[in-house]
């Protein structure tokens, strides 16, 4: 019986050469799986033609009047960013499993699962985009991938959230100058005293408002957090071992109060069987930091806990400033 051979694509299909040197790009699926899809380390790689990178569309919303000339800007909004992946699953001259690669890889396509697509720069930074699968806009196939070992597809995804977010500020601030807040292993930020945060200053790096999200962990008898004249005020004690986080976030704006479960390598932590204290709140007025802008913090801790804060900017394309 003559034997079949796999046929290598040809390497003008892929991606690899045509993306700016250093630069990395995977996909992460919701099932765990990551993919490394500029240099197709597993079988699978873009090809050129690759959408989703840049802005995203946009609807300016202006007035006019019949007795001035042109128009005024009142605002704009975002909407819904398609994505298109012309995409490449193959294995090399040989390798004869190009079926269940091309099914572990489609698995990941799922409408209500979404997955993570990340790119990082040549200087390292890494922004990341929430995507969905929307459809293979009407994939055939000529010829029998079992044949010649490699399969091209056309993938459109949909990031419901249209921005790219980049990596998470994290800043710290001690009553009592804990510095040893984390134990052994801390992460790469720095908790720093309370004598410092009357002079604390956060830039926020991205292309649009971004919401801090605050974390008194307690002991606290009460916390003073926000921007001069933008204040959160925290008039009840937080006790040792416990912790409430505020989110900012116009989308969510809760406060929550539970036991803190400190996570000393991988991040500040979390709050377990939180409950809602947002009635219990005093002065609350929720600010946030504008894009490209360096602003005060007004944080007063009246006790030796730790306040937190982080700070997810977001931006318009994968790459840049």
């Amino acid at each position: 019986m003559a034997s079949i051979a796999y046929a290598a694509p040809p390497v003008e299909m892929l991606a690899t050469a045509r993306l700016p040197q250093g630069m990395r790009m995977t996909w992460e699926s919701w099932d765990g799986q990551l993919w490394d899809i500029a240099n197709g380390t597993e079988g699978v790689a873009l090809m050129p033609g690759v959408r989703g990178l840049n802005m995203p569309p946009m609807r300016r919303h202006i007035q006019t009047s019949p007795a001035v000339h042109g128009s005024r800007r009142t605002g704009w909004i975002a909407s819904e960013r398609e994505v298109f992946w012309p995409l490449l699953v193959y294995r090399e001259a040989g390798v004869y499993d190009w079926a269940k690669l091309d099914g572990d890889f489609w698995r990941s396509m799922h409408p209500d699962r979404p997955g993570i697509w990340s790119v990082t720069d040549p200087t390292g930074r890494t922004r990341k985009l929430t995507c969905v699968f929307d459809n293979d806009g009407g994939h055939s196939t000529s010829i029998l991938p079992s044949i010649t070992g490699w399969e091209k597809y056309g993938i459109y995804l949909a990031a419901e959230q249209p921005f790219w977010i980049g990596e998470t500020l994290r800043r710290g601030w001690s009553g009592s100058g804990g510095t040893n807040f984390f134990g052994s292993g801390a992460p790469s930020f720095h908790i720093s005293t309370a004598s410092s945060a009357s002079t604390a200053t956060v830039t926020n790096p991205g292309d649009l408002d971004a919401w801090p999200e605050w974390t008194i962990v307690g002991p606290s008898t009460s916390t003073t957090i926000g921007i001069p004249g933008r204040i959160i005020e925290v008039p009840f004690n937080v006790p040792a071992g416990k912790a409430l986080v505020i989110d900012t976030d116009p989308a969510r704006q809760t406060v929550l109060y539970g036991d803190w479960v400190a996570d000393p390598l991988g991040g500040f932590g979390h709050i377990a069987d939180p409950v809602s204290r947002f009635s219990d709140m005093g002065a609350i007025d929720f600010a946030s930091v504008p894009a490209g802008e360096a602003v005060p913090l007004s944080i007063v801790i009246n006790g030796s806990g730790v306040v937190l804060m982080k700070l997810t900017p977001r931006h318009f394309r994968a790459w840049g400033k």
